[in-house]
């Protein structure tokens, strides 16, 4: 087989196995909050992903960029999610300190996969330090929240049962309705912020 017969197997079966990992990973995202498990989930995407491209770039070490091909397999979506995603930004609300909320009133296939993919495009927004994104289960809201690190979302998702770290984490509350939980979570970072900023604004509490 020749070098370009070689690199085209290599990145049929790339593209593959990126396949595999994405919708094994978008299988976890999928269950439960946005917690260990939705992290786990992201994380085996993302280092399986870097992995397959690395291993099938065709010049081998030497090149430093990941297959095109590859990355482009990673960031497929179909229509009906981006469509989703697309709703959920257009519904999205942005209050003081840099905080949006997003609500999506849709109970439909693959909401959880938006949901994570717009909190996160959220946080491209100039001005955005924390992204929530809210949508029903049969019995509750679930969360997705997303922040640049400066505001720990795992701690606002803990007070709400969730979990999670600090930049990406998640809930489920149940026997709530979209508007309460809405105004739990503004609540609850809003009180985060003034707290963060009274701390930043007093030394001695910060030693």
């Amino acid at each position: 087989m020749g070098a370009g017969a070689g690199a085209g197997a290599a990145g049929a079966t790339g593209a593959g196995t990126v396949s595999t990992a994405v919708a094994t990973g978008a299988s976890v995202v999928s269950t439960g909050s946005d917690g260990a498990a939705g992290v786990a989930g992201l994380a085996l995407v993302a280092i399986v992903a870097a992995l397959v491209a690395l291993a099938v770039c065709p010049a081998g070490p030497q090149i430093k960029s990941a297959d095109p091909r590859i990355v482009r397999q990673l960031f497929r979506v179909d229509l009906e999610t981006l469509k989703h995603r697309a709703e959920i930004i257009n519904n999205t609300q942005m209050l003081p300190g840099g905080v949006v909320v997003a609500i999506y009133n849709h109970q439909v296939k693959n909401t959880q996969i938006a949901a994570s993919q717009a909190a996160d495009m959220l946080l491209n927004i100039e001005g955005v330090r924390v992204s929530f994104v809210l949508f029903p289960l049969e019995d509750g809201v679930a969360i997705s929240a997303r922040s640049h690190g400066d505001i720990n979302v795992q701690v606002i998702m803990e007070e709400l049962g969730g979990g999670g770290h600090q930049t990406m984490a998640g809930a489920q509350v149940k026997g709530a309705s979209l508007d309460e939980v809405k105004e739990q979570v503004i609540a609850l970072v809003t009180k985060h912020i003034k707290e963060s900023e009274s701390r930043e604004s007093n030394p001695a509490a910060r030693s």
